[in-house]
């Protein structure tokens, strides 16, 4: 059987964790490329005749994992624990409302997007627990998972 790839980008401050959950389940660090760019550029801004000086940074970890799966004991469990693993529905962003400043704002401007601004914050924030709550379970099971594959590679 041929070797397989995987490529995928992380934060540098997460590189050492994703390398750890990835070799659990039988991949090696094959490359791994540090990307850091800044970009400086000037666009005209919203009044006539003003002219803005703006930075745009790009900072993440490509990394590269290979297996051969001829040479991973037990691969057909660890294969079958990385597809669960992927598997688990991700909660999304965490929900955000307005601040009181743009509420305010909001209301100065016109009543409309005030209460818009007011229901968004009030509903993102009754959200909030909930998300919360699916994070936590999104954790655990990838956390469980995780353990199990650790098991499994170490046996």
């Amino acid at each position: 059987m041929a070797k397989q790839t995987k490529s995928l980008t992380c934060h540098p401050s997460a590189e050492s964790d994703i390398i750890e959950i990835w070799q659990a389940f039988g991949w090696e660090l094959f490359n791994t490329q540090e990307v850091f760019s800044k970009d400086t550029h000037f666009e005209e801004g919203w009044t006539s005749g003003s002219i803005n000086s703006v930075t745009e940074t790009t900072h993440y970890v490509k990394l590269t994992f290979q297996r051969d799966p001829a040479n991973v004991p037990h691969y057909a469990e660890l294969k079958k624990l990385e597809d669960e693993f992927n598997s688990v529905p991700d909660p999304g962003p965490m929900p955000e409302g307005a601040s009181i400043f743009h509420i305010f704002i909001g209301f100065m401007l016109c009543t409309i997007p005030g209460v818009y601004l007011l229901i968004k914050t009030i509903s993102a924030k009754a959200a909030k627990p909930k998300w919360e709550q699916a994070y936590a379970e999104f954790i655990q099971k990838r956390q469980e998972i995780y353990e199990k594959a650790l098991a499994v590679a170490n046996s």
